[in-house]
């Protein structure tokens, strides 16, 4: 059930920002929950800022406070980082509330408890706000999320690994091979499913509890590409995933 909230005060914005010396992956967790947030510099190697729209606020606020996905939060190791802190300012009228943090240990539990303080003390509205959008270019590729590959017919292999395998049987080439990723609106099993194929072979698909976001993304236009991971898992097919260049 999707959390909502009352609009009981006018909230003139609403800023995530980050160190700009922050780790990219970092920022790129944010960017890939908020969909089409806007990126934008706010100084010369100083901060960078994701400007939300009401509709973006309450997707970042489901996404990150619903129980479902707690786990998905907590197996991400650099959510955190001690190096990279961040900063919440929430405009309203002359009032401004600063919630920040930057220390690995307050990790999950401290930041949905800011979360759970946003819900109860203010209501969201930014339809009268006016941001003048900055072009943000990435010289590198953008890493999103790696993830393995489920729901294939590869698991009769017992003597090798399922990569392996694989190579051996030519259906993917002994190397890191780029990987289509390719929406099913209509699928009856899953909503949000994503096909993963090699050269029209089909390997699986994303897990389900990790494709909601991706998904969006892809259905908003967002390009995305994806390369296998050799060695991760013996048992199983893992392919990285980022924006597309």
């Amino acid at each position: 059930m999707r959390l909502e909230t009352e609009i009981d005060s006018m909230i003139q914005g609403i800023d995530i920002t980050f160190s700009e010396y922050g780790d990219e992956t970092t920022i790129s967790l944010f960017r890939t929950v908020l969909g089409e947030g806007l990126l934008r510099f706010v100084g010369p190697y100083s901060e960078r800022t994701v400007v939300l729209t009401e509709e973006q606020y309450l997707d970042f606020i489901n996404y990150v406070y619903l129980p479902a996905n707690v786990a998905e939060w907590q197996s991400v190791p650099w959510a955190f980082d001690a190096d990279v802190w961040w900063r919440v300012m929430i405009h309203d009228g002359d009032k401004s509330q600063n919630m920040r943090g930057g220390e690995k240990q307050e990790g999950y539990a401290h930041f949905k408890k800011w979360l759970e303080l946003w819900l109860a003390g203010f209501g969201i509205e930014l339809g009268n706000v006016v941001y003048k959008p900055i072009d943000v270019i990435y010289e590198d590729t953008v890493h999103l999320r790696t993830l393995p590959v489920v729901g294939y017919a590869y698991l009769n292999y017992k003597e090798r690994t399922i990569y392996d395998a694989l190579v051996v049987d030519g259906i993917v080439d002994d190397a890191a091979p780029q990987v289509d990723l390719v929406r099913e609106p209509t699928n009856v099993y899953d909503e949000n499913a994503i096909l993963v194929l090699y050269k029209g072979t089909k390997l699986g698909y994303l897990p389900k509890n990790n494709n909601k976001i991706l998904a969006r993304l892809m259905d908003g236009g967002v390009k995305l590409q994806a390369e296998v991971k050799p060695n991760i898992d013996d048992e199983k097919v893992w392919v990285s995933i980022a924006l597309a260049k």
